[in-house]
């Protein structure tokens, strides 16, 4: 079976038409949001189904998602 990504429903931002979040990558020494278009499925109780876009790698930003642009300097928070 495959298995879906899930992401909360609130992080999932519009652009227009396309949807997206974002993401931290690693460049040049630094960690940085990173914005990613994404296709999203059902939705259900807060979260969404992500069918397009992300990888289970990708480490999606949760925490201050309404505070970032892209290429914002961020830092992990476990």
């Amino acid at each position: 079976t495959d298995s879906a990504l899930v992401v909360p429903s609130i992080i999932i931002k519009k652009d227009f038409d396309k949807s997206f979040v974002f993401v931290m990558k690693h460049k040049d020494g630094k960690t940085i949001a990173e914005k990613i278009t994404v296709e999203t499925g059902q939705s259900y109780d807060g979260n969404t189904m992500i069918t397009k876009g992300l990888s289970e790698n990708d480490a999606v930003i949760v925490d201050g998602y309404n505070q970032i642009v892209d290429g914002s300097v961020v830092e992990s928070v476990k």
